[in-house]
């Protein structure tokens, strides 16, 4: 699944590279499968699968990188 279609089928702002907040820590989108892979600012080699409408996560970024 690309960026295109997890922002068309969940109208959410996701961009590879966009900031965003994962349980309140600042991370970045690296990249979509099924699920959005986010890795966090503190942890930068470990790689999260997270739901593109998960309620931990918040999106800062709204533009394309």
């Amino acid at each position: 699944m690309s960026m295109k279609t997890v922002r068309d089928r969940y109208g959410v702002p996701a961009y590879r590279g966009a900031k965003v907040l994962y349980e309140g820590k600042p991370g970045v989108i690296r990249s979509a499968r099924q699920y959005l892979r986010i890795s966090l600012d503190e942890a930068e080699r470990v790689v999260f699968r997270v739901h593109p409408r998960d309620e931990f996560l918040t999106y800062l970024d709204s533009k394309e990188k």
